[in-house]
């Protein structure tokens, strides 16, 4: 057994582990402590600790830095010296089968890196998403992940981490894996062009035919994003936009006199009884901010280029059809950036 460390101590959520001379141990490692089956512990944590009081450290450091005769050296500093690693029970494996750890191992045992062979017990299911390779520290096992598409899609899914830690990546591997379905479909807002990959790597390049991309720019093979004023509704703006009480009223006054029409009727500062001006004036200024459109010259004009008063009748079914027909569309990649 490549021994890495002994655990000397902890509780469930912060198991202690001295790292043996030598044998350095990273943060994300996983190791294995053997015994009744075998305990897989992710590393969380590492601390320096040592034999000698603070001050003899102190007093041999200042010794070293600034030059007094030879550099000190401490006795036998493997021994004295060494790296406390934290490591979190996450896994218990017993005749081939995982489960959640109940009790801590054996205090004072002794633990090996882990092994390819120790996760066994991991399996393709029948419709896999591919995660990626099991990591442990810099390492990477040659050892798939997977989830069962219909499992995990019909879920909620919540990806946290902190910032330049892979979350994106993960994302854009599982998208590969689910653009090669044919009865998943996946809606990716993608104002960055961070998944679509237009100059990089991306579902841009997928093999497959399963991906539509729709961009105010698309390139060659995309679908141009034009959403026609008329196809949208007060109701889609609730939760977006906190109109006021004198605004939701006059939204819906515009509505139930123009039907389609109303946002046309406010952008081209049509007056409705009941409504005051100042509060029509406003409600111009937001669908200017919001929607980008605004009256010039008599006319509706389009800042963003992807509301317009002309075309896109029908992308947001075209959208839906792609998501929910035969062959799914996977991926159903909806690249909306500026306006909208």
């Amino acid at each position: 057994m490549e021994t890495a460390g002994q655990i000397i101590g902890g509780e469930t959520a912060a198991v202690l582990i001295r790292q043996k001379a030598g044998e350095p141990i990273e943060l994300g490692d996983l190791l294995v402590a053997e015994g009744e089956g075998y305990t897989i512990l992710q590393v969380k944590d590492l601390r320096y600790s040592s034999q000698i009081p603070q001050g003899m450290r102190e007093l041999a450091s200042g010794f070293n830095l600034e030059g007094y005769g030879r550099e000190v050296e401490l006795l036998e500093p493997e021994l004295r010296n060494y790296i406390i690693a934290e490591a979190r029970p996450i896994l218990h494996v017993r005749d081939g089968q995982p489960m959640i750890p109940k009790r801590l191992p054996r205090f004072f045992r002794e633990v090996r890196r882990i092994r390819e062979g120790d996760l066994d017990f991991l399996e393709r299911p029948g419709n896999p998403v591919f995660l990626g390779n099991v990591r442990s520290g810099s390492k990477v096992l040659d050892t798939p992940v997977y989830v069962d598409a219909v499992d995990a899609i019909t879920h909620h899914i919540l990806i946290p981490a902190t910032t330049g830690r892979g979350k994106s990546n993960l994302v854009k591997v599982m998208l590969w894996s689910l653009a090669e379905m044919d009865r998943v479909g996946i809606l990716v807002l993608d104002p960055h062009d961070e998944y679509y990959g237009r100059n990089e790597a991306g579902l841009g390049r997928h093999p497959s035919d399963n991906v539509v991309y729709y961009s105010p720019d698309a390139p060659v093979g995309g679908n141009t994003l034009t959403i026609n004023l008329r196809s949208l509704r007060p109701e889609h703006f609730e939760g977006i936009i906190p109109f006021t009480q004198a605004q939701e009223q006059a939204i819906a006054r515009y509505y139930n006199e123009y039907g389609d029409g109303w946002i046309l009727k406010i952008v081209e500062g049509e007056e409705l009884p009941g409504v005051q001006p100042v509060t029509l004036n406003v409600l111009r200024r937001i669908f200017d901010v919001i929607l980008g459109v605004h009256l010039d010259d008599g006319k509706i004009k389009s800042r963003g280029g992807v509301f317009r008063e002309r075309g896109g009748e029908s992308t947001i079914k075209d959208i839906a059809a792609s998501l929910e027909d035969g062959k799914n569309r996977c991926g159903g990649h909806l690249k909306a950036h500026g306006r909208g």
